[in-house]
């Protein structure tokens, strides 16, 4: 897909879509606490598709240095304005086209790979940008969550992997499971070093987001006994060059 047609469909989904916004917005603290659980202060961190920031401020205070990358303009604002006072390089691209001779402790995807056109491509570049040692994260939707086995069983999807209307209209163009996220990353020469689940959702966002915080921190929790039926599942893989 040529270049000004892509960042051209992230602008329109920019403008239709928050990151912060409603349940949306809780999640993120849940992506964070995950990171931080795994993974001790100081470091680089290259964060990939970045949107409004609002992961990258939660977690901005464990790293020495960070770059980011985000290709619509609107949400690159929103970022700077986030993370203003933190030690934050910003890139307004395309990942295909961002390049960088530098190499990072830590390269994160949240939610990229279901919104690229060529996942394999992506996470070739991402080789390269790691240190020998460094770990790469990537956070996807979960195909197999609870709330869509929900939706299978009332007729609302034909099939786990099956895109509805609104994850067209915010850009996925695929499902992925845990199978396939550690094939997709295995493929591309990482070997995994940790995979699992973040919160284990039990209904749409709009009622989701009634729920307390001590509800959902409960859900978290109990996430991590059935990574296979979160909302989203991680992987964590180092380099095999």
């Amino acid at each position: 897909m040529p270049d000004a047609e892509e960042r051209n469909r992230l602008k329109k989904i920019s403008e239709i879509h928050s990151y912060g916004e409603g349940f949306n917005g809780r999640l993120a603290k849940y992506r964070a606490l995950m990171i931080r659980e795994l993974y001790v202060k100081g470091g680089s961190l290259l964060d990939l598709g970045a949107g409004e920031g609002l992961l990258t401020k939660m977690i901005a205070k464990d790293f020495d240095y960070i770059e980011v990358v985000e290709a619509s303009p609107l949400y690159m604002e929103k970022a700077k304005s986030a993370l203003e006072g933190y030690p934050v390089v910003f890139h307004n691209k395309l990942i295909e086209d961002f390049n960088s001779s530098s190499q990072f402790d830590i390269v994160l995807a949240s939610g990229v790979l279901e919104h690229v056109t060529e996942p394999q491509i992506i996470l070739g570049r991402i080789k390269k940008w790691l240190k020998k040692d460094g770990n790469f994260i990537g956070l996807v939707p979960n195909a197999k969550a609870f709330h869509r086995w929900i939706g299978l069983k009332m007729g609302l999807i034909n099939d786990f992997h099956e895109l509805g209307p609104q994850d067209l209209k915010v850009g996925h163009r695929r499902y992925y499971d845990l199978a396939m996220l550690k094939n997709e990353t295995s493929t591309a020469g990482f070997s995994v070093v940790r995979s699992g689940g973040i919160f284990f959702k039990i209904l749409p966002n709009a009622q989701m987001a009634l729920l307390s915080e001590e509800y959902c921190d409960a859900l978290f929790s109990i996430g991590k006994d059935f990574p296979d039926l979160c909302a989203e599942i991680f992987i964590i893989c180092k380099s095999d060059h």
